[in-house]
């Protein structure tokens, strides 16, 4: 192997495929080398924890050129698993690349550089979740012998925080676990020629499945009171989730309580008291909480982090979930509001949504 010496810039970001490996290159000249950078509680990937990413080349007007290979980074430079020397018929290659490296492509259909795939299925514990980054890049013997591939990784995932604020002051409000419940919990990314240039994330989602709960409970409480503004209400490392790009149908309390038809919804794990006395959940064990819960529904786009905000007030909790006796009553008689703000993963203007 060799060491490349090429300096990793800018901020956060083998198994063999199938097909039989092209030996139409002679070994002359420099070997290919890559520069990788990553544009900006589960751990996101940042330039200085991405170590290793998975790489595979075609020739852009067809047919393949190195199989899937593992990619080393050790202080700042890329070690390459195996040299691979540019074409010298100027041929262009057109490069995959993407970490964790525990993911491979998948063999059926066998990839090509038209299209290429890995299905991905975010772990349902906050603390295992990986950050899926991705890239797409083309290169030439002519343009890139000298400086390199630049593999510009971007996050292929949606990036997910919940905070919670209390504007008012009757009650006592502790909050202990936090819930998005039925949104699909595995996808097929496809790396493809016509994403180049097009979507930002240099590829596509497809083929969604598996609806999953993902929820968070935690010993200790998050107060909420009106002094204190938002807080994050994931647990006590302050996560966010990183989960798989769609489009969310809201459960839809009026029509559907029992919530048959799987809808979307967020819900926080919470206790309600005034003074001592117990307002929700009522219940013969003490200091017992219980789920409250408010439709969500939208799209979540790739390389996008958005930040929900649940509004509690004096008279709007949110709604008591599906699985309850009483599912689809609002707890204090009104509706939770909440807004949300979407930032690029890498800032821009904010969306509010009151419901």
């Amino acid at each position: 192997m060799k060491k490349t010496l090429f300096l990793l810039a800018a901020a956060a970001a083998c198994t063999a495929c199938s097909m039989d490996e092209t030996t139409e290159v002679v070994a002359e000249g420099l070997p290919i080398d890559f520069r990788t950078a990553v544009v900006t509680r589960a751990t996101e990937t940042t330039i200085s924890n991405l170590t290793q990413f998975n790489a595979v080349a075609f020739y852009t007007d067809g047919g393949l050129f190195f199989r899937q290979e593992t990619e080393e980074i050790v202080d700042g430079n890329t070690t390459v698993t195996t040299e691979h020397y540019w074409p010298t018929n100027g041929r262009e290659l057109t490069f995959y690349a993407w970490a964790p490296v525990a993911i491979s492509l998948k063999e059926t259909p066998e990839p090509t550089v038209d299209e290429s795939t890995i299905t991905y299925t975010p772990s349902t514990d906050i603390d295992d979740q990986d950050d899926l980054i991705t890239v797409a890049a083309t290169g030439t013997k002519e343009e890139n012998e000298n400086t390199g591939v630049e593999l510009s990784f971007k996050h292929a995932l949606s990036q997910i925080e919940v905070q919670a604020d209390y504007d008012g002051s009757k009650y006592t409000i502790n909050v202990q676990g936090v819930k998005i419940a039925n949104v699909y919990g595995t996808g097929t990314y496809t790396f493809g020629l016509e994403n180049l240039g097009v979507d930002p994330t240099y590829g596509s989602w497809t083929e969604r499945s598996e609806m999953t709960d993902y929820d968070e409970t935690y010993s200790s409480s998050v107060s909420l009171t009106k002094e204190a503004g938002a807080k994050s209400i994931m647990g006590e490392g302050n996560g966010t989730w990183m989960l798989i790009p769609q489009t969310l149908t809201g459960w839809n309390i009026e029509e559907d309580a029992s919530n048959s038809g799987k809808g979307t919804y967020l819900a926080a794990y919470i206790q309600i008291k005034q003074g001592s006395e117990p307002i929700y959940p009522i219940t013969e064990t003490p200091d017992s909480y219980a789920w409250a819960a408010v439709p969500l529904s939208g799209t979540w786009d790739p390389n996008t982090k958005y930040t929900y905000t649940l509004h509690f007030t004096d008279g709007s909790v949110g709604t008591i979930p599906p699985g309850d006796p009483e599912e689809g009553e609002d707890i204090l008689g009104q509706p939770i509001k909440f807004t949300v703000a979407v930032q690029p993963w890498t800032v821009e203007d904010d969306a509010s949504v009151n419901m």
